[in-house]
């Protein structure tokens, strides 16, 4: 059934590789994996959404999903001891949310939008997965693109405090920008005709 229904796409694109598995598992093989649509905008486009830092001190931002604060009990034990500050997401809009990444000095975060924005950013960041989850493939692909597979936390070790070459992460987000933009392209191209 599957397969049935996605032939009738003329395009099909996905943001991990395990995604271009499946559809291979089933037959399409027309599939390519791009960025997420909130790649295509540059960071000086984000920054009008940005509200001005009301905080005077400097603080780690933490952003959860699924109720998994517990699974970084020992990140946040680890950042007190060090005597930084946290700030845990709440219920907050978009604009608090992209603030809170864009003035902090280093996101905790299990969500694959909270990585794209910090890199966006260009904010140091901790990507934490979540056991036995398929939204892992998500980030892991993400983090193997721009080389920052180390960012991953890995139970019972400190944070990474390795300084990220964003001058390197900046040029690769430019040509992965350029990658979905082209495909995009493409299909209108494709749809002109």
């Amino acid at each position: 059934d599957l397969k049935k229904y996605l032939s009738r796409f003329d395009f099909i694109s996905v943001r991990e590789n395990s995604g271009i598995n499946i559809l291979h598992d089933v037959g399409i093989d027309n599939a390519c994996v791009v960025p997420d649509p909130t790649m295509l905008l540059t960071k000086e486009a984000y920054e009008k959404f940005v509200i001005g830092n009301s905080r005077n001190y400097k603080y780690n931002f933490v952003y959860m999903l699924h109720g998994k604060l517990n699974d970084i009990s020992d990140i946040i034990d680890y950042l007190h001891q060090k005597g930084e500050s946290t700030e845990i997401s709440a219920n907050e809009g978009i604009e608090e949310w992209l603030s809170n990444i864009y003035y902090a000095e280093h996101i905790i975060t299990n969500s694959f939008h909270g990585i794209v924005f910090s890199i966006i950013f260009q904010r140091p960041f901790t990507a934490v997965l979540i056991d036995g989850s398929g939204m892992n493939d998500r980030i892991i692909t993400l983090l193997d693109k721009f080389e920052l597979s180390d960012r991953i936390y890995r139970n019972n070790k400190e944070i990474s405090e390795k300084a990220i070459d964003w001058k390197q992460t900046e040029y690769k987000l430019k040509e992965y920008r350029d990658v979905g933009i082209k495909y995009i392209s493409e299909i209108l191209k494709y749809h002109k005709k």
